[in-house]
């Protein structure tokens, strides 16, 4: 039996030059793309409390209205499409095996823009996989897992939170050497750690201009700037190699020490970069504002992941009430993605996925509150990436 769903979107109308927009919705006519992405990006920012919506110019306001009012679209979707939540849904979801995903993925064609990006890059295991699967130099993340462990990353921060540091019979691939690089860009802000992938770099790509992997030190959010960052008191181990815990400060607190602030957007006209086929987001606590700065790379990014984590009364790994991840809702961070055409599914240790698009309702947020350490991956609809995830979206 077919349902249909209705979601309003916020940038899905065909591109039209504009002469007037008239605050009534029944008489603006459509902005040209441009435009409408500066007015998604204005949304994403109302919506995260950033600026007041009072301070949009009417014709503004009467496009976005427009917009609203004339993308709308229906979705047909299989009710045996739409699974019940799962129970202890942390465990199902905090260390996907993406590894099922991203093979299949390797063979389904060519990468488009030759580009990923990892905000949030601890010690750049996630990032380098993507060289490892792409690139053209073999064993690059057995290589790379040696250099960072040199670095005590085991003695101060474990295995990593889900293994990951551990060099695995996998990580050793066959020679490849006619195959291109991809850019990756590792975006990390906590000095400990982007001292090691420094090191690490330097030692498995050399220290070329155009090495294929390049280390940012910032922290990713949806404005340029400064802030301070560090590890919350409460986990008493400071910023030490290999950990996953430190987050942003407050924006009216000082702790930590001060680092750059900066967009996705920004570090792709910065690089030099079309566009990227894949983007991987852990930003404890700030992956939704990480989104919001990212709105021109989502026209056209193929493959999306981030983390959904909220607070969690009495533990101290959870994010705090005043941070965008419990602020703000998956639903509506869902609306935003659908819009730019993505489906989005929980991300299962299981190897498989579990929709959302379509099938978690704002009353799905309330229901399941708090949501702790779960991961979400989007993919393009259309692209040549998207049947696999259809293919594996059997529940997690």
């Amino acid at each position: 039996m077919l349902i249909k769903v209705c979601f309003l979107f916020l940038a899905v109308v065909a591109a039209e030059d504009v002469d007037t927009c008239a605050a009534s919705p029944g008489s603006c006519t459509a902005k040209p793309e441009s435009d409408r992405n500066t007015l998604l990006q204005t949304r994403v920012r109302i919506d995260d409390g950033l600026e007041p919506e009072a301070d949009m110019k009417s014709e503004d306001a009467g496009a976005l209205a427009h917009i609203e009012a004339t993308a709308s679209k229906t979705l047909e979707i299989d009710m045996k499409a739409c699974r019940v939540f799962p129970k202890q849904a942390t465990s199902k979801s905090n260390c996907p095996n993406d590894a099922v995903w991203l093979r299949r993925m390797k063979k389904a064609g060519d990468l488009v823009h030759n580009s990923f990006m990892n905000v949030g890059c601890n010690t750049g295991v996630d990032a380098v996989r993507f060289l490892e699967l792409w690139g053209n130099k073999s064993g690059v993340m057995a290589k790379w897992k040696d250099e960072v462990n040199k670095h005590s990353v085991n003695e101060n921060a474990g295995q990593g939170a889900c293994g990951q540091n551990v060099v695995q019979s996998g990580d050793q691939q066959a020679d490849r050497t006619t195959w291109s690089n991809p850019k990756v860009l590792c975006v990390e802000p906590g000095p400990a750690n982007s001292k090691i992938l420094a090191d690490a770099r330097r030692s498995v790509f050399g220290d070329a201009i155009d090495a294929p992997f390049t280390v940012v030190q910032a922290a990713g959010s949806d404005s340029e700037g400064t802030g301070y960052f560090g590890v919350p008191a409460s986990f008493g181990t400071g910023d030490v190699a290999g950990s996953e815990v430190g987050r942003l400060s407050p924006r009216h607190a000082k702790d930590g020490v001060l680092v750059r602030v900066t967009t996705v957007d920004k570090l792709i006209s910065e690089h030099q970069l079309s566009g990227l086929d894949g983007l991987v987001i852990d930003a404890e606590c700030h992956d939704y504002s990480v989104l919001a700065g990212a709105t021109n790379v989502l026209r056209t990014l193929r493959y999306l992941v981030f983390e959904v984590s909220q607070h969690v009364a009495g533990n101290p790994g959870s994010c705090p009430h005043d941070s965008p991840s419990d602020r703000l809702t998956l639903f509506s961070r869902l609306q935003i993605l659908d819009a730019h055409q993505f489906d989005c599914y929980w991300a299962g240790n299981n190897g498989h996925v579990q929709r959302l698009t379509g099938c978690w309702k704002e009353s799905d947020d309330k229901a399941n509150y708090p949501l702790f350490w779960m991961n979400v991956v989007c993919v393009k609809r259309g692209d040549v990436w998207h049947p696999i995830f259809e293919e594996l979206d059997t529940g997690i």
